[in-house]
């Protein structure tokens, strides 16, 4: 850790008051050549996600902070004559702990201390602070007013009781920012420091980020005290020195005490709140016996407040309001969904990647895929990675910790298909996000032992989620009897026409050429090791092939895009006696072909449903360095962004080949 650390900060979020945006911080501390820095806006805590992502992205250690308004009394007096007034404290989260009880805290001082501002009290302080470190604050701290009214005694008392609460964790907060009045409280807190031994640490109490924003700072209090520049009487700092400054001006300011500044980092190292994103946490609720749904108890407890709140006839517009809004959570489906407990041939898998499936977007954009309508509340995604968690009773194979790779479709076993290997083409298959059985767009799933792969040390589980495309590459390269010296030709380049190409690859064939309009597909195809593309947008795809192979045509064809041009296109472009390979479905079901060059080339057409008996190939062709399968990925979103996610894959298929979900 760099030799200064900001522990005070306020953002944007310190309304009216903070000019930092929070996009900002982190890249001007890394400019500074600081690698920690703190949010601490007043009385709230909005922005502590957004601060927490952006550090992360540049490589800043967050550290998760408010400066409280504390109570002259308790938080629930509001005699305007005694609790108008309210100090500052700057509280920081050391830990996930901590984390929540400032949270609690700050929502203590919202429901139960608002009082011009959301005010906390020593009562709940002293309840809720585990895992937090504490500073004095400004000059509107607790010891610096008894300070300003020449009240020492009364100082040491504050500064001892918050001494007793946090021990260790609670410092004498010094200044420098060019406030006259902060010379003499800095005076009295060194004095402080040393007779009741609290240590000092140093901050510059950041409203702006650099220097020259001071007059921006003004313009927001204005607006906040509803007042002019040009008024006199206005409320302004007399400095313009509340910016962001760097690590050498503060060791500067304060090498009176040089203590000050090390124990900014010594703080920084103790902070150490880690979020996990990708899942919601939402209460669980009992619904009475009564009541079939979560939904049905919802509308019950909905309309009995509507009553209490509005009498037994509530206006039209109230009733249309409330319809409304219980429609949308309906239509929206949110439903409290336990973790499932495995059955015994089962293992519980905690998720970590899922791949986001063409089939997935279909779904998200009409709500159905043929006879397969989706009724909500439903849970897409098939493509899963993960680690497993609990094992059922009955497996062997499988501990806690081993990393899988999850095969999505549980078969009967027991019809003619599955007794005869071809197990794909069982008519009673159960397959994740295929309505109306829940896809693993979900934290946990319980899954049969035996279709989870154990995946070797070298292979992620973001490799492992993709296994699933590319066990429908390899079953491609299968159907089509694909073998080393020939030449083949895949067309589209999107995540199937990919791991075809790499299933052929892998195979041996000794030639693959890649087809598509979209010239980003095409370069990606390149980089995971096609022969050549051709971009079907500037010149005509059959003459090109014809021109690669001396006239003589491709030996196998490969067709992702599920068109009645491009399947043409492969009749055409194809030897006699040669295999064409259909993968991609087309919008209508229909394709009007020419059977009778069909007929004369003696082609055999091969179509894929899924994938057989293909898993451990395709895991061993990633251990073993035949397929890049990571190189497919192009994008990669968090869970809370999955929405994003899905209007990304849709609208923008020109840039995304492969989105990828980490939980």
């Amino acid at each position: 850790m760099n030799g200064f650390v900001h522990l005070h900060i306020h953002s944007e979020f310190s309304l009216l008051d903070g000019a930092n945006r929070i996009k900002d911080l982190p890249v001007r501390a890394k400019e500074l050549g600081m690698n920690a820095m703190a949010i601490t806006d007043h009385g709230a805590m909005f922005g502590a996600i957004d601060f927490y992502k952006a550090c992360k992205a540049n490589d800043i250690k967050p550290i998760i902070g408010c400066e409280v308004y504390v109570a002259p009394r308790n938080r629930k007096d509001k005699d305007p004559n005694l609790d108008a007034r309210y100090s500052h404290l700057i509280l920081l989260a050391k830990d996930n702990q901590g984390y929540k009880n400032l949270a609690t805290l700050v929502s203590l001082g919202y429901t139960e201390g608002f009082y011009y501002k959301p005010r906390i009290d020593h009562e709940i302080i002293e309840k809720y602070h585990e895992g937090i470190i504490c500073l004095s604050a400004c000059l509107a701290g607790e010891v610096n007013q008894a300070i300003l009214a020449n009240d020492m005694e009364k100082a040491k008392e504050v500064a001892l009781w918050y001494k007793s609460i946090f021990g260790e964790d609670y410092y004498l907060e010094i200044q420098n920012n060019g406030i006259k009045e902060q010379v003499l409280a800095n005076q009295k807190l060194i004095q402080l420091s040393r007779e009741l031994d609290i240590p000092l640490v140093a901050t510059n109490d950041a409203h702006y980020l650099k220097r020259e924003d001071a007059y921006n700072h003004e313009v927001l209090l204005c607006i906040q005290t509803g007042k002019r520049m040009t008024d006199e009487d206005r409320m302004k700092f007399d400095t313009d020195e509340l910016y962001v400054k760097s690590p050498e001006e503060m060791s500067d300011y304060f090498k009176n005490v040089p203590d000050a500044i090390e124990n900014t980092v010594k703080i920084a190292e103790k902070c150490n709140v880690e979020f996990e994103f990708g899942h919601t946490i939402l209460p669980n609720y009992d619904v009475p016996q009564e009541f079939a749904t979560h939904y049905d108890y919802l509308e019950k407890l909905t309309y009995d407040g509507l009553k209490n709140r509005y009498g037994e006839n509530p206006s039209k517009e109230i009733l249309e309001r409330t319809e409304y809004e219980l429609s949308v959570i309906k239509k929206m489906g949110y439903v409290d969904r336990p973790v499932p407990t495995p059955k015994p041939n089962e293992v519980l898998v905690k998720l970590e990647y899922i791949g986001i499936c063409g089939s997935d977007m279909h779904y998200y954009e009409t709500g159905a895929i043929g006879d397969y309508v989706v009724k909500p509340p439903f849970v897409l995604g098939h493509e899963p990675g993960g680690v497993v968690v609990e094992v059922g009773s009955d497996v062997s194979h499988l501990k806690v910790g081993d990393r899988v790779a999850l095969e999505p479709g549980k078969t009967c076993g027991h019809c003619e298909f599955c007794k005869t290997g071809r197990y794909n083409l069982c008519p009673d298959v159960i397959f994740f996000a295929t309505p109306p059985v829940d896809g693993v767009f979900q934290e946990y799933v319980a899954h049969e032992a035996d279709l989870c792969f154990k995946l070797p040390d070298n292979v992620s589980t973001l490799e492992g989620a993709l296994i699933e495309p590319l066990a429908v590459g390899f079953h491609a390269a299968n159907q089509g009897n694909a073998h080393a010296g020939q030449t083949a030709v895949v067309m589209g380049a999107g995540c199937i026409g990919l791991v075809s190409m790499m299933a052929l690859k892998a195979e041996g064939v000794s030639k693959v050429y890649v087809v598509d309009i979209m010239q980003k597909r095409l370069d990606k195809a390149m980089e995971l090791g096609a022969d050549g593309v051709i971009n079907g947008k500037d010149e005509d795809a059959v003459e090109a092939v014809m021109k690669l192979t001396n006239g003589a045509g491709c030996d196998l064809a490969i067709e992702t895009a599920g068109t009645e041009f491009t399947t043409r296109q492969c009749i055409h472009m194809t030897k006699k006696g040669s295999n064409i390979v259909l993968v991609g479905y087309s919008k209508t079901g229909e394709m009007n072909l020419p059977m009778s060059l069909v007929l004369d080339k003696e082609l055999t057409f091969k179509t894929v449903f899924r994938y057989r008996n293909i898993y451990p190939m395709a895991i061993e062709a990633v251990a073993s360095g035949k397929v890049n399968l990571k190189g497919i990925v192009t994008d990669i979103f968090d869970f809370d962004d999955i929405q994003k996610a899905m209007d990304k894959s849709v609208e923008d298929k020109a840039n995304i080949v492969k989105a990828v979900i980490k939980m």
